[in-house]
C-alpha cells in the first residue's frame, strides 16, 4: 500500500509541475507525459492506459528523456520490460546527458543494466 500511494503521489506531482510549468513540457500530447510519469514512478498500469489512449511509447519530455530512462529512474525491473517491450530509442540522452545504460551504471541498478545489454 505505501509503494502504491507513493507512486500515486510521484505520478500527481509530475502531472502537476507540467500543469504549472507548460512552457517545460514539450510533448505533443498529455498523454505523452501521463506515459512518461508512469515509467518513472513505475506504474505499469498507467503505462499501458497511456499508450491505449493514444501516447506515444518512443515520447520525450523538454529534457530528451523518454520511457526507458524513466524506466530506469523508477528502478522497477517490470516497467522496464514493459518498455523495452515497445522498442524504444536505447541511445536516447536525457537531461543528465546519459543514455539509459549509463544511468543504470552510475545508479548501479544491476538488473536493469543487464537487462539493458540484452536489448
Amino acid at each position: 500500500m505505501k509503494r502504491i500511494s507513493q507512486t500515486l503521489f510521484a505520478t500527481a506531482f509530475h502531472i502537476l509541475s507540467v500543469l504549472l510549468h507548460p512552457a517545460q513540457a514539450q510533448t505533443a500530447l498529455p498523454e505523452d507525459e501521463m506515459l512518461l510519469a508512469a515509467a518513472r514512478t513505475g506504474n505499469i498500469e498507467l503505462f499501458r492506459d497511456m499508450l491505449r489512449l493514444g501516447a506515444s511509447a518512443h515520447a520525450r519530455d523538454a529534457a530528451g528523456n523518454n520511457a526507458v530512462l524513466m524506466a530506469v529512474i523508477s528502478d522497477n525491473t517490470l516497467m522496464l520490460r514493459e518498455v523495452l517491450a515497445r522498442h524504444v530509442d536505447l541511445d536516447a540522452r536525457g537531461h543528465l546527458g546519459m543514455t539509459a545504460l549509463g544511468l543504470a551504471t552510475v545508479r548501479r541498478h544491476t538488473t536493469a543494466f543487464q537487462r539493458l545489454l540484452a536489448a
